[in-house]
């Protein structure tokens, strides 16, 4: 049974967008009050149904709101509030996490959170930034010219991401952000409340969409997920590399001794290219 404490009234509900609104569109909450009781820095697989509920991930919208292809994520219904269960959440959260994880470590491309996990991130989405990068970032560069390695030429331009993860996709930006992922066909992750069709988005994050403390947790988790992604593939990096000097030692090593055994047989005066050996 969820406590009555943990459910946050319908006038609260109201009229928490408008306080939220600058949040959101900063993607994260940097601006948590000191008293948030977020976790920082856990693991997916550490994270708890109770860690959910504590950051008030489980409150929906009212019956009227919802969106019917989000009925196998709903627990039911109370005060008037649809309540998103718990265990459903923290597997859709978990299967989100372990992409984020495998895409970071694969090497393809909110402030704190965003910056932590060393990946791309923008605060506000520009129209095009995805179908229409060259012109998005010529126009960039036109306004605010960035300096050219004189070695290369030219800015160059990253390629497409491999993920994009949002945390408001009913936010106008964000809405336009999920449009052009989907349009090619890079894979999206992202919160939804009960009143968003989860077909919008690849890996849908079913949670309330308007807890602060919520969305940094959302989003700390990725981040953290990203991190270790990283981590991974800079260790796999690092053994590719070591195996590839053993490899280039040991046929150092056998061209040499084929040389040397070639001058001993009496063929010092005639030169032999080692690599043709």
């Amino acid at each position: 049974m969820l406590a009555r404490s943990l459910l946050r009234p319908l006038a609260a509900r109201r009229a928490a967008p408008a306080a939220t609104a600058p949040a959101l569109r900063r993607l994260l909450a940097t601006a948590t009050p000191a008293v948030s009781t977020t976790p920082s820095a856990r693991r997916a697989a550490e994270l708890t149904t109770g860690d959910l509920v504590a950051a008030n991930l489980h409150v929906g919208h009212a019956p009227s709101r919802w969106t019917s292809l989000n009925l196998p994520y709903i627990l039911g219904t109370r005060e008037g509030i649809h309540i998103i269960d718990p265990n459903r959440r923290l597997g859709t959260w978990r299967r989100a996490a372990t992409l984020t994880r495998l895409v970071a470590a694969t090497g393809g491309p909110g402030p704190d959170a965003a910056v932590s996990s060393n990946q791309y991130y923008v605060t506000e989405w520009v129209p095009g930034t995805l179908t229409n990068a060259a012109e998005v970032v010529a126009k960039r560069q036109a306004a605010t010219p960035v300096p050219m390695d004189p070695a290369v030429g030219a800015v160059a331009h990253d390629p497409d991401p491999d993920l994009v993860i949002l945390l408001d996709v009913t936010h106008p930006a964000t809405t336009r952000a999920c449009k052009e992922a989907r349009k090619l066909n890079i894979p999206t992750v992202a919160v939804i409340d009960t009143d968003v069709d989860p077909r919008w988005v690849t890996y849908p994050i079913p949670a309330n969409d308007e807890s602060t403390v919520g969305l940094a947790l959302v989003a700390e988790t990725l981040a953290r997920e990203a991190a270790v992604g990283r981590s991974e593939a800079v260790e796999k990096a690092k053994l590719a590399q070591r195996h590839m000097h053993e490899v280039d030692e040991v046929q150092g090593t056998s061209l040499l001794g084929k040389h040397q055994d070639a001058h001993a047989a009496g063929a010092s005066d005639v030169w032999t290219d080692p690599l043709m050996l």
